[in-house]
């Protein structure tokens, strides 16, 4: 696994909603620095895309910031890939995110994110 600084443009969202509380909360940490938020976990796909294994909140808190970088661990592996996508499908069909910035407008308050992956979790 590599670390490499992303484009925050080529990242390809696995959720639907973002937690208000959660961006709060990175707001208290972050001091304008991109170093000052943990790096993303992603997977590289053939089309130059990145597929989010652990770091949408992040990543939406650095767009919501005016980054266009992030720091990322990415793995190649392509057997990982087929979960992610499926992820990325759902987020896409129910919330139609299919970029950061599709996810940067689908923040809501806690209760409503609780409430919303509750019936997700129920659909599956």
């Amino acid at each position: 696994m590599e670390e490499r600084i992303l484009r925050i443009e080529d990242l390809v969202p696995t959720e639907c909603l973002v937690p208000s509380d959660v961006l709060e909360e990175m707001e208290k940490h972050y001091d304008g620095n991109v170093a000052s938020i943990d790096p993303i976990i992603v997977y590289a796909r053939d089309d130059g895309k990145y597929l989010i294994d652990n770091g949408n909140k992040r990543s939406v808190f650095l767009y919501l910031e005016g980054e266009l970088l992030i720091r990322g661990y990415v793995h190649e592996d392509p057997d990982e890939l087929a979960g992610l996508e499926a992820l990325a499908a759902k987020a896409e069909d129910f919330s139609g995110v299919k970029t950061i910035a599709d996810l940067a407008e689908k923040v809501v308050p806690r209760d409503e994110y609780d409430l919303f992956m509750g019936i997700l979790d129920e659909h599956d």
